[in-house]
């Protein structure tokens, strides 16, 4: 291996870059975002060599995360504009559904390992979409599932894919409202409940830490999964950033202090699949906690800076 040192760094993954190999490229750029996590150039290159790798979504979300980097590099909006009107992303954009945890197989481990771990007497899920993954939970277990969805036209078509499965039901509410109606019915005493937070899409209105504060309010018992985080250590995960104080990363978490959580990473992503977004499983109860930490594919996680 190399010494470190970018504009060599930069060298060798190009070089690799143009001799074909892909995979040895993609590894050199992941070292550079190691240690400059916020490189406009890396991430797009990097993005470059995802989408000729075949991993279409994650080329083009690397590209728009270099945008938001440095949006001055007329470059990357080129490179943009050729992956979406590459006949490879129009095929992407034709197909169904990506799957359940935008297809991540080590994810889907780890969710059965919760359930089979926890034992949960409900599992709540915020932001239902298409409800690819609320079917998977749905059949993983026998608890009942409660899901919530905001946009009227996601909610018809769940309520219509998922109404032949009686242990889910789907709600058209906001998270906030839905959290505070139905965790009070259906999450009572100390019974183990399951929590997959995936309604922070609007960059104007982010419910994640108020949702976490009413779940862990009123569970002691909580098991949090959420989708679209920062794994702080690893680039290969991506993840959401609506900018200053909104980043889903660990300083996010900061206030959840309080309720001493415990804290779990997933595996390396190089183990992972398909859209190979990053994602938290937090507990608050040590016992529950110490429980989690069997799961094979989940690590602990440092604890959040304070505020």
């Amino acid at each position: 291996m190399f010494s470190f040192a970018p504009l060599r760094a930069y060298r060798i993954a190009r070089a690799l870059y143009q001799q074909g190999r892909l995979e040895d490229a993609e590894e050199v750029y992941q070292r550079i975002l190691t240690v400059m996590p916020d490189d406009a150039l890396a991430h797009h290159d990097i993005g470059v060599v995802q989408f000729e790798r075949g991993q279409v979504y994650q080329g083009v979300e690397r590209v728009k995360l270099a945008l938001t980097r440095d949006s001055t590099r007329v470059a990357f909006f080129a490179t943009m504009a050729g992956m979406l009107e590459d006949p490879a992303y129009q095929a992407y954009l034709r197909s169904p559904f990506y799957g359940p945890f935008n297809a991540q197989q080590m994810r889907q481990r780890i969710f059965r390992g919760m359930i089979e771990l926890a034992d949960p007497r409900s599992i709540f899920e915020t932001g239902t979409f298409r409800g690819t993954t609320t079917e998977f939970i749905a059949r993983a277990t026998t608890a009942h599932v409660f899901t919530c969805e905001i946009d009227v036209n996601y909610f018809a078509f769940a309520t219509q894919r998922l109404r032949e499965l009686a242990n889910v039901t789907v709600v058209h509410l906001d998270s906030r409202s839905f959290l505070k109606r139905y965790v009070p019915l259906f999450a009572r005493g100390d019974a183990a409940c399951l929590f997959y937070l995936d309604a922070h899409w609007d960059k104007e209105d982010l419910p994640l830490i108020e949702e976490l504060g009413i779940v862990f309010a009123q569970v002691p018992r909580a098991v949090v999964m959420i989708d679209d985080f920062e794994v702080w250590d690893d680039p290969g995960y991506s993840f959401d950033d609506y900018g200053p104080g909104r980043r889903l990363g660990l300083p996010y978490l900061a206030p959840l202090a309080r309720f001493a959580p415990r804290y779990f990473f997933p595996a390396n992503s190089s183990g992972e699949t398909g859209v190979r977004r990053g994602s938290v499983v937090i507990a608050t109860d040590p016992a529950l906690a110490a429980r989690i930490a069997r799961i094979p594919e989940l690590r602990p996680a440092p604890m959040p800076p304070a505020l």
